[in-house]
């Protein structure tokens, strides 16, 4: 499923669950996980309730991450979104680890969870998921996967000077263009304004940001010159 897809069944969720709700996102691109953590979180907000995220930064901070789980508050406040950046096997072993020891201590997670649970992973890790906590996976409210994203095209090398793009969007009005097209639930529209943002970017050097902005941008679009545009950035 594509972003939006996700989105909604997300929302769907959030919208009806009380207390406590576990689900699993399994994705390779990093643009529509932040787009999704981001339109819940302030979901939770308006409901003054926080989404608490987690993401160590290095495997052996993976190992740790059933002790930061249980930190004073952690659970109370609202939800958490629980996030695996790594890809290689000491990762693995440490997503397999967590969700076993997950798994042993479910009643307690449950007592404490205030609202959702939202655990990332790449899209390969899902059985091992499934097999490490098995009575955990059987409770489990929303399952979304992800379609993967095509690769933009790499960016060419930039001259030391580039010339003045006087025509480039401001990219802090195109974001508000953009939050606003979404708030009215109109994709593309909100498409258009994420890959203006990402050209006034652009413009001021911001070649990461940009990047990530027309990745947001393919996800939301619905048409091919749309999503060739957000390629081309």
């Amino acid at each position: 499923m594509n972003a939006e897809e996700a989105w909604q069944e997300l929302l769907t969720h959030a919208e009806w669950s009380q207390g406590p709700w576990l689900g699993w996102i399994f994705a390779e691109a990093e643009a529509p996980l932040e787009l999704l953590r981001g339109r819940l979180t302030q979901l939770l907000k308006e409901r003054d309730e926080e989404l608490r995220l987690l993401r160590p930064s290095t495997a052996e901070e993976a190992n740790h991450l059933l002790e930061n789980l249980f930190a004073a508050q952690m659970l109370e406040r609202g939800g958490v979104w629980l996030t695996l950046v790594g890809r290689d096997a000491a990762w693995e072993q440490a997503w397999r680890r967590f969700h076993h020891l997950l798994n042993e201590r479910r009643e307690r997670l449950m007592r404490h969870l205030r609202g959702p649970l939202i655990i990332v992973g790449p899209p390969g890790w899902k059985e091992a998921a499934r097999d490490a906590a098995p009575d955990l996976w059987t409770l489990r409210t929303v399952l979304l996967e992800l379609d993967p994203i095509p690769s933009p095209l790499p960016f060419s090398p930039m001259p030391l000077h580039l010339p003045a793009d006087a025509d480039a969007p401001d990219p802090e009005l195109a974001a508000i263009a953009a939050e606003r097209a979404h708030s009215r639930r109109r994709p593309a529209a909100e498409a258009e304004a994420r890959l203006d943002r990402a050209r006034g970017l652009l413009a001021q050097g911001e070649a990461r940001k940009a990047h990530l902005e027309a990745e947001r941008a393919f996800t939301l679009a619905d048409s091919d010159l749309l999503r060739a545009r957000a390629l081309a950035m």
